[in-house]
């Protein structure tokens, strides 16, 4: 087994992105990517476990380029807070309105929380959208994004909620 990190196994480590012209910009903690409970403890089914994908980085990637575009657009270098990211089956089972095949389950997802900002949802969704993500739903918690499309778990690109359009 390859060494690891010991930090990666502190839920509490802030993962960060290097930004060259101006430092490190803190993303998001490592326990948000983790199946949680709303209050972010551990889910009492699978306890934190955490899903790696061959898709993951993809998802990092683009997580990475919004956040980047968020602190040039507002000029505030700050992260983004994650509601959800991996969900295990019990854990999707009892959040209301969950679908049963959600992208969630299989750690291609984010629910991300826009009251963490200054932005509105849509602006989020904007950008989201901008970062290469074409599956955004707009809520007025914040938004979704998700891969399902290119892991072949949805038939194509979509937007839902309110776009302004």
């Amino acid at each position: 087994m390859p060494d690891i990190d010991k930090k990666l196994l502190n839920p509490n480590y802030r993962v960060r992105f290097i930004n060259p012209p101006d430092g490190e910009v803190p993303s998001f903690f490592l326990h948000e990517l983790r199946c949680h409970t709303k209050e972010m403890d551990p889910c009492p089914h699978c306890h934190g476990s955490v899903v790696v994908i061959p898709y993951g980085l993809e998802l990092l990637n683009r997580l990475r380029t919004m956040v980047y575009s968020y602190n040039e657009n507002t000029g505030m270098p700050r992260g983004i807070k994650l509601n959800r990211s991996y969900s295990c089956e019990k854990h999707n089972a009892e959040i209301p309105n969950a679908s049963p095949n959600s992208v969630h389950k299989w750690g291609g997802a984010y629910d991300i929380d826009s009251s963490y900002s200054n932005m509105t949802s849509l602006e989020m969704a904007r950008m989201a959208e901008a970062a290469g993500f074409q599956r955004v739903g707009v809520y007025d918690w914040g938004i979704h994004v998700d891969i399902g499309y290119e892991m072949g778990l949805r038939p194509g690109p979509a937007k839902w909620g309110d776009w302004g359009e």
